[in-house]
Formats: structure tokens, sequence, C-alpha cells
């Protein structure tokens, strides 16, 4: 399944997660999520991607998914290493450090990035070419 990856402008590493948990992600790379997660958090399309974030703030990268799919109900709402490793011990839905997962999220044991699919300033409204690619097809 072709999906998306939101990752940090600077790193390539993941958009929300810090620490040991995240992954740094390169195209033509595969890249595998920690043991004991829920997996690679990706998006199915990028409206839901422009829902969650600004995409001008992030790079966004189309992926091709790896394994079966995980459609997580909760998440954690801190994502520093020590609250993400309490949250994965118990598999945690206590109030205070889960969230309600944003639309169209999707997670994989492995992703391989086939690309980045915008430069920064292409995604961000509804008038860009990206979006309406994406609608379109819907």
């Amino acid at each position: 399944m072709i999906c998306y990856k939101v990752v940090n402008i600077s790193d390539n590493k993941s958009c929300y997660i810090t620490g040991s948990y995240s992954r740094e992600y390169k195209v033509g790379k595969t890249v595998k999520a920690r043991k004991g997660t829920l997996g690679i958090f990706c998006f199915k399309d990028i409206i839901n991607i422009i829902k969650f974030c600004d995409p001008s703030r992030y790079k966004i990268l189309k992926v091709q998914s790896i394994g079966k799919a995980i459609y997580p109900k909760f998440l954690c709402s801190k994502p520093g290493s020590e609250e993400l490793k309490e949250f994965y011990k118990e598999r945690s839905e206590l109030a205070e450090i889960t969230t309600q997962v944003p639309d169209g999220t999707i997670c994989f044991p492995s992703v391989k990035v086939l690309s980045e699919v915008n430069d920064n300033s292409r995604i961000g409204g509804h008038n860009n070419a990206i979006y309406r690619t994406t609608t379109s097809s819907i």
C-alpha cells in the first residue's frame, strides 16, 4: 500500500516521536519500527496530513508499506522516550499519556521510502497540484 510519512526537515526523523523510538527516513531505504511498538505511523493520504499539521513545516515522504496494517485506537500524547516506554510497557490507556489518533493514521512494521512529495512549499493549501491530484482519485 502506498501511504505517506511526515518527517522533520532538518534530520529526516519522525516528526512527532523523539529519542530512541524515532527513526531516520531516506529515499530508497527500508525503515523498520522498533520491536514491541505499534509500528511506523503513516497517513493514508495527503488530505489527512493537512488536517494533522502544516505540511510546509515538514517533509512529506511517499512510502510503500511492508507487513500487516495496524489501525491504532490511541497513541502516546507525550512523545519522549520515558513516556513511550511506559505507554508500550502496559499498552496503557491512561488518559494522562494517551490521545486520539489523527484521522487517516495507519501503522506498519516497516516501510520503504519511495520519494519526497514536497519541497516544503508545494503543500499546505487547497489550491496546490498535489492536493488536487490526491483528491481527484478519491
